[in-house]
This record gives structure tokens, C-alpha cells and sequence, in this order.
């Protein structure tokens, strides 16, 4: 069985499933990741707290950071994999999440099937979550265009381009 075939199988047959995605998610909407190959990181160096506190120079080039950053952002739609993760929520029936940690915890302790979607998985404490599910027997699939520091607990690992391997599921439409 291939890779997108096993991703499929599990999240078919879930009961629960719950993806975490980071910024790559929405990188085909043309909304740049942090950390990746084109990331905002890689032409823009971090301000932090303490510069940004005590110098006002950081404060603006922070401001005009992420007003750069930001600026396009209502001009840009959904992209497939957006689109085919509503619907496999929708069509599970379980609510989406609040942005709350304890929230998060609690949705991660129920999940059967834990899809990481363009995460690099290297934000904490967040970034603990799909081992927290691993721990408690839900299925690990992960994909994501480049490698994470947690790939080796993965059960179906794919790197490639998110919308892709979505649009190759052969769960919904």
C-alpha cells in the first residue's frame, strides 16, 4: 500500500481525527511559510522582545514587518487542502479546536488519527501535541514539504506539497 493510500485508509477509518497545521498549510494561497525554502524568516531576521521593548527602531522595522508580511493577506482563498480538511472534519462531525492550549490538549487526547499538515513542528509547547496523541495510540500521519524532528514517529510520513497529497485522497468530493 502507498503512502497516500495508507493516509486514506486511517483517516477513513477514524473516529477522530485532529490536524495540526502551521503556516505551509497555506502556502499554495501564496501566503509564505516561516521556516521553509521561501520562508519569512529567511529574509528577515527575528526581532527580540527586549529589542523590540527598549529601541524604537525594532518597534518600526517590526511594524513594517508585518504590515509587508500581512498586506496581500485578503486578496488570498482557501487552497485545496484547506478545502478537503473542512470537509473531512465535516464529515466526521467533530468540532474544530479553539486556539486555547487546554483546548488543544483535550482534542489531542481524543484523536484516533493525528494529521500534521505544514508544520515544522518546532514551536513548543504546541509542537508536543502530535507526540502527546502518538502516546495515547492515535496514528501519526504527517505531512509537510520538508522534514520535522519528528518524522521517525510518524505511521504514514509524506513529504510533498500539502494541496497535492490532499487532492489525492480519495476521501471526499
Amino acid at each position: 500500500m502507498t503512502a497516500i493510500e495508507q493516509f486514506t485508509d486511517h483517516i477513513l477509518h477514524s473516529n477522530y481525527p485532529v490536524f495540526f497545521t502551521g503556516a505551509g498549510i497555506s502556502t499554495n494561497s501564496g501566503i509564505p511559510d516561516f521556516r521553509g525554502p521561501k520562508g519569512f524568516w529567511k529574509t528577515n531576521t527575528p526581532i527580540m522582545f527586549q529589542d523590540f521593548m527598549s529601541q524604537e527602531s525594532m518597534r518600526m522595522k517590526y511594524w513594517t514587518q508585518s504590515v509587508e508580511f500581512k498586506s496581500n493577506f485578503q486578496e488570498k482563498t482557501p487552497n485545496e487542502g484547506h478545502t478537503i480538511i473542512s470537509e473531512i472534519i465535516n464529515s466526521k462531525k467533530a468540532p474544530m479546536p479553539e486556539d486555547k492550549m487546554i483546548i488543544a490538549h483535550k482534542e489531542t487526547l481524543k484523536a484516533d488519527v493525528f494529521i500534521v499538515a505544514g508544520s515544522s513542528l518546532s514551536v513548543f509547547p504546541a509542537a508536543n501535541f502530535p507526540l502527546i496523541a502518538k502516546e495515547n495510540d492515535a496514528k501519526l500521519l504527517i505531512v509537510n514539504n520538508e522534514e520535522t524532528q519528528f518524522d521517525h514517529f510518524a505511521d504514514v510520513l509524506i513529504h510533498d506539497d500539502i494541496s497535492k497529497t490532499f487532492s489525492n485522497l480519495k476521501i471526499t468530493h
